[in-house]
């Protein structure tokens, strides 16, 4: 079955393989969780104190400043929570054709 959709969210949900057109060619084919691994951004987000204050921010996963400073604020018990952040098949379509969907 064939099933064309702006609705990424839809596309993800009900779909074991997807598609990405961008100006009438295909740009990538592959299950959504592959597409996402290989398009999306590996983030993590994380809340923590800092002077009385719930600082949130979104991190790059794996980088060096990160890890830096998730150990320190660790190490301070300064965390409040921390959550890896799953990329959408709609940042997956926007990385693939610099347009995002409204």
């Amino acid at each position: 079955m064939v099933l064309t959709t702006h609705d990424m969210h839809e596309a993800d949900e009900l779909s074991s393989r997807v598609g990405i057109m961008h100006n009438g060619k295909l740009v990538a084919i592959d299950n959504p969780e592959k597409l996402k691994n290989k398009y999306g951004k590996k983030e993590i987000q994380i809340e923590y104190f800092s002077d009385g204050k719930v600082i949130r921010q979104e991190l790059p996963m794996g980088s060096a400043e990160t890890d830096k400073l998730i150990t320190q604020l660790m190490k301070d018990g300064k965390i409040s929570s921390m959550h890896t952040k799953e990329c959408s098949l709609a940042e997956v379509f926007a990385a693939l054709t610099g347009r995002e969907l409204s």
